[in-house]
């Protein structure tokens, strides 16, 4: 790769540089016999209750202490 090619990279944000990345993989995929896989960030399980049950806890928490700490 030459000087000028990375200078171009440079400029690209994270998601141009994934775009261009999955892109060429499809491409050379198609090239050859492999098969592409995109692992993308998709998140079946877009509810997550639990996660967001343990940060509302915290947020509880958070909230009762601050109140604990400002009454004494």
């Amino acid at each position: 790769m030459d000087v000028l090619t990375l200078r171009e990279y440079e400029t690209l944000s994270p998601f141009e540089i994934k775009d261009f990345l999955a892109k060429a993989a499809q491409k050379a995929a198609k090239a050859s016999s492999l098969a592409y896989l995109n692992a993308g960030r998709g998140n079946p399980n877009w509810i997550a209750t639990t996660p967001r049950e343990a940060f509302f806890l915290l947020g509880q928490f958070a909230i009762t202490e601050s109140k604990r700490v400002l009454d004494l």
